[in-house]
């Protein structure tokens, strides 16, 4: 098939960009070059799109005609969980907990919706501040949306100063798309000003 536009073609490689030199003249030269790798067939192509290393940049210029196959599928490409982009709350402010607490014993912190989080989220960092110096344990806890009883422990957190993070080990760091974290205060809170909780996490 000739004279396939290909804009079609960098719309099926999301999140690439490609140095791309092309003279296409049916004399089954060298016709295509990705970032310096010379592609003349499509088993090229799908090899340079299965490679684990996709090091292009720069701008493309396009001339003449492209011969593909009439279906063309592309290896499904892992994205490493290491350099998903982490997100970090505002502080969520609990003022005088002491004073709250007997309105309820957990309070939502962050809610992820399946329209922004359809997979999910996974939580990395649990820090909080306090107005003063207290020791008092707080219970994060992954709740459903609409729920009336947690679904479970995300981690538990005991202050210690003004400053404590979680230990580096969530107990469950993972929420379900349409999932809350809450915090479940002690029953009875240091009587101080506030709690800042503030929350990293990245989406599944």
């Amino acid at each position: 098939m000739k004279r396939i536009i290909l804009v079609a073609l960098l719309l099926m490689i999301p999140f690439v960009a490609l140095a791309l030199d092309i003279d296409v003249d049916n004399n089954n030269a060298t016709d295509v070059t990705f970032g310096g790798t010379n592609v003349t067939s499509y088993s090229d192509l799908v090899g340079i799109l299965d490679s684990e290393d996709w090091n292009f940049s720069g701008t493309a210029t396009f001339s003449g005609t492209v011969n593909l196959p009439a279906a063309i599928s592309f290896p499904a490409q892992s994205i490493d969980a290491d350099n998903l982009h982490s997100i970090t709350s505002s502080p969520i402010i609990f003022a005088e907990p002491d004073q709250i607490q007997p309105i309820s014993d957990a309070w939502p912190v962050m809610c992820f919706p399946d329209e922004t989080y359809p997979g999910g989220v996974t939580i990395t960092a649990i820090q909080v501040t306090t107005s003063e110096t207290c020791a008092d344990t707080l219970i994060f806890e992954e709740w459903a949306q609409g729920a009336t009883i947690a679904t479970s422990t995300v981690e538990v957190v005991t202050l210690s100063g003004t400053f404590t993070e979680d230990d580096g080990v969530l107990a469950d760091a993972s929420l379900a798309r349409d999932a809350c974290l809450y915090v479940d205060l002690p029953a009875t809170p240091t009587d101080i000003a506030y709690y800042s909780v503030v929350v990293t996490f990245t989406a599944n």
